[in-house]
This record gives structure tokens, sequence and C-alpha cells, in this order.
């Protein structure tokens, strides 16, 4: 399936720069990432999160949506999704705390946390 099959080095591989710097000009804290191996030693699946704490005291979390074979991608990848929301939505987090799309169950299988793959969330809030 998609989501299981290992990828390259994304095409830009500053997404995790990228984020920062934003945040930084923005006077949010800098992204904290977690990052987990679902395969084996020798077929490693990595999934990452990316969570940002907002100056306004709420709460920015995305999850990656496919497995990587490397964590540096997997941390890429939600990296990469999560800047691209945020400046989609105008470049600010005060934009994205009210998307259009309703609340969902996201793509994928839920891994008990309460939000299926590829979401992003705000606060108590998921979305897709």
């Amino acid at each position: 399936t998609p989501g299981d099959a290992p990828s390259p080095v994304p095409h830009h591989s500053n997404w995790k720069n990228r984020l920062q710097e934003f945040c930084q000009k923005n006077g949010h804290p800098v992204p904290s990432y977690i990052s987990r191996n679902l395969g084996t030693h020798k077929e490693p699946r990595f999934e990452a999160d990316v969570t940002i704490h907002l100056k306004d005291g709420s709460l920015f979390q995305k999850s990656s949506e496919d497995f990587h074979d490397q964590k540096k991608n997997a941390e890429f990848e939600v990296a990469e999704k999560s800047y691209k929301i945020i400046v989609g939505k105008s470049g600010s987090f005060e934009d994205i705390s009210s998307p259009n799309k309703g609340k969902g169950r996201g793509r994928g299988r839920g891994r008990g946390r309460g939000r299926g793959r590829g979401q992003f969330k705000i606060n108590n809030n998921n979305y897709n």
C-alpha cells in the first residue's frame, strides 16, 4: 500500500528548518518531533508527529501520513505538511484554528491517540 512504501529523501529537505524559522519569526516556540519505528530493525517503518506550543497557549499537532524507511524522512514529511497547512492558511496559526473542514477521522488506521494518520490538531479539535 502507498503508506507502507519507503520514501526517498524529499526534493526540499529543509522543511524542518523552514517550519522552525516560521515559528521563530512569529514568536512561537520551536516545533518538537516524536518519531517511532513501527517496523523491525531490518525493515523499519518510521512515522513522526510534530507539536508546536503556540504563543496563545494552544497546541498545533500533525502526524505523518506515510511510513518511511528513515526517521529523518518521516520528520521531513510532517514538517512539510505542517508548513504548507500554516502558509496555505494566510501564514498564521490563528487562521488554522478554524479550518473549513469539519472534524473527521483522517486517513488510514487510527493509532490509539484519538486521531487518524495525517490529521492535524489544535487543542482538542481534530481536522483533516
